[in-house]
């Protein structure tokens, strides 16, 4: 692993619960995450971590991560889920943003699908090794907004 990231783990919780991490799972999901997102209805979370993984929860699934990525070669800085399209994209310090088809399905005889769709670089990495920081949609249009730690901020558009 990377010596760069802390032994620190993050639990996800119940709400209702308010005592009992969520479910059973009580292995860590993604160390230390630094990015929730969620879907529009609030079933689906989206988390990034310092490890580079990218993670998908469908709460109604279980309690375990429906999907777990490593598109990444270093931090996932930031998970950003559109609210009208099925986009998906996380940004990270190797100075990459990547876009996903991420279709949730309320079906439960339907799998929700993932899939890579375009690698974007718009930021230069500065001396502390940071790069992307921060992304968000559009709310209306399929348009990707990254700040970068180079103090810049792009617009991807399709």
């Amino acid at each position: 692993g990377d010596s760069r990231v802390p032994k620190h783990t993050q639990k996800v919780f119940d709400g209702d619960s308010r005592q009992q991490p969520f479910g059973k799972y009580n292995k860590p999901i993604i160390k230390l995450s630094r990015s929730i997102a969620t879907d529009a209805a609030g079933e689906n979370l989206f988390l990034g971590g310092l490890d580079r993984r990218f993670c998908w929860m469908d709460l109604q699934m279980g309690n375990k991560p429906w999907k777990k990525l490593k598109h990444h070669t270093a931090a996932v800085r930031s998970v950003a889920y559109h609210k009208r399209f099925p986009l998906l994209a996380t940004v990270s310090d190797d100075g990459t943003a990547m876009v996903y088809y991420a279709r949730i399905y309320s079906d439960f005889s339907r799998d929700n699908e993932l899939y890579p769709v375009k690698r974007l670089r718009g930021h230069e990495k500065t001396s502390d090794d940071l790069s992307m920081l921060h992304a968000t949609w559009h709310p209306t249009q399929p348009w990707l907004i990254t700040a970068g730690a180079d103090g810049t901020i792009a617009l991807f558009t399709y």
